[in-house]
């Protein structure tokens, strides 16, 4: 009788898909596009739940093209992952955040991106456009534990902001939401002065500031908000992971792509429609992280 010995290879779809498989082959040229699709199934299957996994996982995430879908991913699997408390997350925020401006077409904030190929120099797409000093000093870990009294004009300014939409209603009169959004025009003036300045300083702070910018118009009021939340969680203040991934769906719509985590709604006649939403590549894991809900009670909001 002949006996012959086999060599089992498991092919790549057959493995145990695992963080730690998904690095290895990620690893390989010839094997990272299965890497990818395993990474790509763990997120979109939910099955990441630690905040160490989420950091891991936005690590490995490939996104050296630079294109939106792939830094929309790595961003939202890093910023769940510094909700939840990861240092290593919080760490690579900066370089992420940059990569996702970038991917819009907006110079980076943080100023972590250098371009080092000199026979293809491309200064004008990777030009900065830097945030507040204030903020970056946040981000990037230079002055996080600074004993500091809350800026009681900023809670003013924050007060007048919400007063105004106690009753706020899809079928408002007309002299309501002027009178609103004047409002709105005037306090979002003395908060960019203040912002300039420096003057926040507490989360309580850049939470109040957020919930300012995110009444905002364009793009770029919206992404401040989405940084200066991002402050005051990087501060301690949990509470503002809310208004960070409100601030990132309605920066997101504002440049016309669709919402990630599932906070924004518009109007039709007098009541209250989800606005459009891509769920790809995203997970509830991330959302309860980031906005404390999952993607059914988002779409189940009641107003």
């Amino acid at each position: 009788m002949l006996l012959l010995a086999f060599v089992a290879v498991v092919p790549s779809f057959l493995q145990e898909a695992s963080l730690a498989t998904a690095e290895s082959l990620l690893a390989k040229p010839e094997s990272s596009a299965a890497g990818r699709a395993m990474l790509a199934d763990l997120v979109d299957k939910d099955r990441l739940k630690s905040a160490a996994e989420l950091a891991k996982a936005g690590a490995l995430w490939p996104a050296t093209r630079l294109r939106l879908t792939e830094c929309t991913t790595k961003y939202e699997l890093t910023l769940a992952a510094a909700c939840m408390g990861s240092e290593e997350a919080k760490k690579a925020l900066p370089g992420v955040w940059d990569m996702l401006m970038i991917s819009v077409d907006r110079g980076q904030r943080m100023g972590t991106m250098k371009w080092t190929d000199k026979n293809f120099p491309m200064p004008g797409k990777f030009a900065a456009d830097p945030a507040a000093a204030c903020v970056v000093q946040v981000w990037k870990a230079l002055s996080r534990n600074v004993p500091a009294v809350d800026n009681a004009e900023v809670k003013a300014l924050y007060d007048a902001d919400q007063k105004v939409r106690e009753n706020f209603k899809p079928n408002m009169t007309m002299k309501d939401m002027h009178d609103m959004v004047m409002g709105d025009h005037q306090r979002m003036k003395r908060i960019r002065e203040i912002l300039k300045k420096g003057e926040l300083r507490t989360g309580k702070d850049f939470e109040n500031a957020a919930f300012l910018f995110q009444h905002g118009e364009r793009f770029m009021d919206f992404a401040t908000a989405h940084e200066l939340s991002v402050c005051s969680v990087l501060l301690g203040n949990k509470d503002a992971s809310w208004i960070a991934g409100a601030s990132y769906d309605r920066m997101m719509l504002a440049a016309s792509y669709p919402q990630r985590f599932g906070t924004q709604y518009f109007s039709l006649g007098d009541k209250w429609e989800f606005d459009m939403i891509d769920t790809s590549l995203i997970n509830d894991t991330e959302r309860v992280a980031v906005i404390r809900k999952t993607l059914e009670q988002a779409r189940n909001q009641k107003f």
